[in-house]
């Protein structure tokens, strides 16, 4: 629980203040006319009752205006005591005994507040007045005899301390109500800050959530569509071939389903582990072959040995590939030629995806639209992992290249696989159709089984 100091600038403040020390002011004002009501017999007795009871009723705004109520109880004061100076009879002690004991509750609970809530020169000229009142009165109202002298020295170190101790409590509180203030301010800066930070992360989190349902979608619906126009036009002549591309949407389709549960499930905060890995480098292989069942030439050249790097990186690396190969395959010019790299040397991750256009294509195409996510998200991720991704148009086609600093304990590990060569994982010779029916035909047995594994998180 956070414990802050009243405020008396604010409405709820100043009633609460005000309440409370005028109930304080209630109880001492009773308190006076009860001790002073059945001795005053004159009208000089009744003028200092009236004046007591105008200082003691001025501490009800002891602490909404200590500077002003310690002037009220300081004139009223000095008024009662030129009273009593006044008489010249001894009798005239007991009629202003009760006045002078309503003024000294007065005093010290106005100079308690002015040391307290007041301005600290205000407060020590209050407590000179005080002490030089107090020894005044004392020395006015002890008669004249043997012990006299002795008499007044006790009561003045008597009213020294008392008035004293008064203010230095005043003080003591003045100076815990500045550590609860600054603690207060505290307490208000870091709970700013932890909102800021709770925005920023957040939003960070709104981001990786958008990049990961882009990657989802863009690229299972991209294949779908491909899929589905291909095999529309295959059915025609061919309707078994038109049957097994149904087969594969409905396996790309049911594979995004299950990502998207996956990703559903981090957001509802389901921790639960269902045993499978996060996607990464070790996966990108058979991305490259599930990609073939759109489009016959791609090939995956060299890859990173998976087990060095962190799973966030690979992850990063593996959502950085697809979607480059979406890309490809939606923008790209029909029959286009991909190559995917993925190397690690001199502790950097070189991620290079290249689209190579046919003869007479790369002057008409325009890989990547301007405004597109696409690459945004791409950036985004490299980033993240202190990297930077380049996406441009060569003479004939279009490359995306991301280098991304391994960190320091995996990067002292071999850093890469022996690469795979194009005649391994190639499909050269393969016609310049970009959804060709038989390659439909070739991997819609192998696409449910190669096609990727639904993230494990």
């Amino acid at each position: 629980m956070t414990v802050t100091p009243l405020d008396p600038e604010s409405a709820n403040g100043r009633r609460r203040v005000l309440a409370v020390d005028a109930v304080l002011a209630a109880v001492l004002l009773i308190a006076t006319l009860f001790l002073t009501a059945a001795q005053q017999s004159s009208s000089r007795g009744t003028v200092a009752l009236v004046l007591a009871s105008c200082a003691v009723g001025s501490l009800a705004l002891r602490r909404l205006r200590p500077d002003a109520t310690v002037a009220v109880i300081g004139v009223c004061g000095a008024a009662v005591l030129g009273l009593y100076l006044a008489e010249s009879d001894g009798a005239a002690t007991d009629e202003y005994s009760g006045a002078a004991q309503g003024m000294l509750l007065a005093t010290l609970a106005g100079l308690y507040a002015v040391s307290a809530y007041g301005r600290p020169r205000t407060a020590l000229v209050t407590l000179g007045a005080a002490l030089a009142g107090g020894l005044t009165f004392t020395v006015a109202s002890i008669p004249a005899g043997e012990d006299r002298i002795r008499l007044i020295a006790m009561n003045v170190v008597v009213v020294g301390v008392l008035l004293t101790g008064v203010w230095s409590m005043g003080r003591v509180r003045r100076g815990r109500l500045r550590e609860v203030r600054i603690l207060a301010e505290r307490n208000r800066a870091l709970q700013a800050e932890k909102d800021v930070s709770e925005e920023r992360a957040a939003a960070a989190e709104r981001n990786r959530i958008a990049r990961e349902m882009h990657d989802i979608v863009a690229h299972s619906l991209s294949a779908v569509i491909a899929q589905a126009d291909g095999g529309r036009y295959a059915a025609v002549a061919d309707p078994e071939a038109g049957r097994r591309a149904l087969e594969v949407v409905a396996a790309t389709s049911r594979d995004a389903l299950t990502d998207m549960r996956g990703l559903l499930g981090v957001l509802r905060g389901d921790e639960s582990d269902d045993g499978r890995a996060p996607l990464g480098v070790r996966d990108i292989p058979a991305l490259v072959d599930a990609e073939r069942v759109h489009r016959a030439d791609v090939a995956l050249t060299e890859s990173a040995d998976p087990g060095h790097l962190p799973p966030s990186l690979g992850l990063a690396v593996y959502r950085i590939v697809q979607e480059a190969l979406t890309n490809g395959r939606v923008h790209g010019a029909p029959g286009n030629r991909t190559r995917v790299s993925v190397s690690g040397e001199g502790g950097l991750l070189t991620v290079t995806v290249e689209d190579t256009a046919p003869a007479g294509w790369a002057s008409r195409t325009s890989p990547i639209p301007r405004g597109g996510r696409g690459i945004l998200g791409m950036r985004e991720r490299a980033a993240i992992h202190g990297g930077t991704l380049e996406a441009r148009r060569t003479p004939d086609g279009f490359r995306v290249t991301a280098v991304i600093p391994i960190p320091e304990e995996h990067a002292s590990r071999p850093e890469s696989a022996a690469g795979v060569g194009e005649e391994g994982v190639g499909m050269e010779g393969v016609g310049e159709e970009r959804i060709g029916v038989e390659d439909t035909v070739d991997g819609a047995g192998s696409s449910r089984a190669a096609t990727r594994r639904p993230e494990g998180r």
